[in-house]
């Protein structure tokens, strides 16, 4: 769908991103607000590296616990086991409705631990609530010299007539790009799905998508069942199931 290079791993992908502002979720969130019925999922996702891993499972286990005490997360005891790695993990429940999780694991050839450190918020959860986390994490992120990236990811039934057919549907994606002052860069489309990635100067984030640079993404997808559009919208990208 994109030319980027993805490693598929446990944590879905490893991107190398420029840092994103912090009112690029505030602006995603506002944006996709008039094309969803609701906000059905809401991800906060900031992924780095971080220490040195290469001594193995011990190292991994104490990274993950310095990073969650580090962040005032909990600490998990134990290493646990993803696709033959070990993985540390450690979730909590920040607030009604939102659950935070660390992830850190030894990916092969590197010797720096890799963190995924992501916010998993239903539609409940009141929009400054989202972002005071955010801005909190932040700071302590900014604390252990960390050069990651944020990615914010929405997703809802989409305000569209589900008897409709998919010319609708991409006008929902073209009034999103519309409302963000975004260019569409490429599209994909494939029956009872599309998506577009695109460019603007409102969001401050951005990876590099072969030789141009992108900083949201977009896509609709009709359930098989339910016959409903889904509008999934990601900054700098989507990496969830649309």
């Amino acid at each position: 769908m994109i030319g980027m290079a993805v490693i598929s791993w446990i944590f879905g992908w490893v991107r190398h991103a420029e840092a994103s502002a912090g009112n690029d979720a505030e602006r995603l969130l506002n944006a996709v607000k008039p094309f969803v019925q609701s906000e059905t999922r809401i991800e906060f996702k900031y992924t780095a590296s971080y220490g040195d891993c290469q001594s193995g499972d011990q190292a991994l286990l104490a990274t993950g616990r310095e990073l969650s005490g580090r962040l005032g997360l909990g600490q998990a005891a134990k290493l646990g086991v993803s696709n033959d790695h070990s993985v540390y993990t450690s979730e909590n429940r920040v607030f009604d409705g939102g659950t935070a999780t660390l992830t850190a694991a030894h990916p092969q050839g590197q010797a720096a631990c890799y963190m995924v450190l992501r916010l998993d918020a239903s539609a409940q959860v009141a929009q400054t609530d989202l972002l005071d986390w955010q801005t909190r994490m932040s700071g302590l992120l900014e604390e252990l010299n960390l050069d990651g990236a944020w990615n914010i990811m929405v997703q809802g039934e989409a305000v569209v007539d589900p008897r409709l057919g998919e010319v609708q549907a991409k006008q929902v994606t073209a009034g999103l790009l519309g409302t963000l002052d975004a260019a569409a860069l490429e599209s994909y489309a494939d029956t009872g799905t599309w998506s577009v990635s695109a460019i603007t100067a409102q969001l401050a984030g951005g990876v590099m998508s072969g030789d141009h640079r992108m900083n949201l993404q977009a896509a609709m997808h009709r359930d098989s069942v339910s016959g409903k559009w889904r509008l999934t919208v990601g900054t700098p990208i989507v990496t969830m199931e649309y």
